[in-house]
């Protein structure tokens, strides 16, 4: 990983703060597009080798950031009953 990349989003008090929250979801999709066609033509430095794992841990932390709020919307199956017990 790159220094000072933790791995995508960092905890704060229970409450996940993204990394390039600046940037949206098809930008970062871009970005790491036109970064992975450089690596393959061998133009790849440390910084694009660093910049893509940024990236890399972005989409992952905004997709389990996405799971995690999906989640608390389900509803249980049966009124009454928990899930595990159906």
């Amino acid at each position: 990983m790159a220094e000072g990349v933790s791995g995508g989003a960092s905890e704060t008090n229970g409450a996940l703060r993204l990394d390039l929250p600046h940037l949206t979801r098809w930008e970062l999709l871009s970005h790491r597009a036109k970064l992975e066609r450089a690596i393959a033509r061998g133009r790849t430095t440390e910084a694009g080798t660093a910049l893509l794992a940024r990236i890399e841990a972005e989409l992952d932390a905004r997709r389990t950031l996405c799971f995690e709020n999906a989640a608390k919307d389900v509803l249980p199956l049966y009124q009454g009953m928990r899930d595990e017990d159906v």
